[in-house]
């Protein structure tokens, strides 16, 4: 029999059995610790996927309460309005509001209806309207809310087009 005269790794150059089940019962315990780890990122995971899950039906209910909570304020502040314009002008004009919410804000459209039909606030009277609408927006919120809060409001302000 032909015996090989050398071994394709000299036998020195091989750790000792000892060390290498060491390092591999080291491999085993880092390899069960990430696994560990991995079952639980999965789990905190799927607990934030059903949190997430839960975020269309909130913002909708929320939607709904804004609107319905806001709807009551508005109703107030239409007849408010309604009165002090025709108080003041002698017309039968009715202020009108829409809202809507949009990007988590609440936006609020007012309009003016003479006798039933829309008509331009800022081209009605010749700003008479306007200006009427303007003081009892403000008082509204002077009552309200704070100096700092108030800022430039204005029916001049901001001019949708329709």
């Amino acid at each position: 029999m032909n015996r090989p005269t050398s071994s394709p790794v000299p036998l020195k150059a091989l750790p000792p059995p000892k060390s290498l089940r060491d390092r591999l019962t080291a491999l085993q315990y880092r390899a069960e610790t990430l696994e560990k780890q991995r079952q639980e990122a999965l789990r905190r995971l799927h607990e934030l996927e059903a949190f997430l899950a839960l975020q269309p039906g909130a913002a909708q209910r929320l939607e709904q309460l804004a609107t319905a909570y806001f709807g009551d304020i508005l109703q107030e502040v239409e007849n408010n309005l309604s009165f002090a314009l025709q108080e003041i002008l002698g017309q039968n004009l009715r202020v009108v509001t829409s809202r809507e919410v949009k990007y988590g804000k609440v936006h609020i459209q007012f309009g003016i209806e003479r006798d039933g039909r829309p008509e331009d606030i800022l081209r009605g009277q010749g700003g008479s309207v306007c200006n009427v609408l303007s003081v009892g927006l403000r008082s509204l919120l002077c009552r309200n809310w704070t100096k700092k809060r108030i800022g430039a409001f204005s029916c001049w302000t901001s001019r949708t087009a329709g």
